[in-house]
């Protein structure tokens, strides 16, 4: 939803439906790439997320080479899995 006049339960209600079209279908997975992708044309080297309580994430990002690691200053919450990946 990209209006500024929209409710907050209705930008909820669409990123349910996202959600519930996505689910199964390895949208993450393709989002991923894509990022991935964008970055090595804009000269990068390596890529960088976090994710929180959620497992699902988190085997995406092994699925899609991501490693763990420890950020010098960690910038969420204390049970936060930070992932690094070469894209090189």
């Amino acid at each position: 939803m990209r209006s500024k006049d929209a409710t907050a339960a209705a930008k909820v209600s669409a990123a349910n439906a996202i959600l519930d079209r996505g689910w199964g279908n390895g949208l993450q997975l393709r989002l991923m790439r894509a990022l991935e992708s964008r970055a090595r044309q804009n000269g990068w080297s390596t890529v960088v997320s976090d994710t929180t309580d959620n497992l699902a994430s988190a085997n995406n990002f092994i699925r899609a080479g991501y490693r763990l690691y420890q950020p010098q200053i960690p910038w969420a919450w204390p049970n936060t899995l930070y992932w690094r990946k070469s894209i090189r």
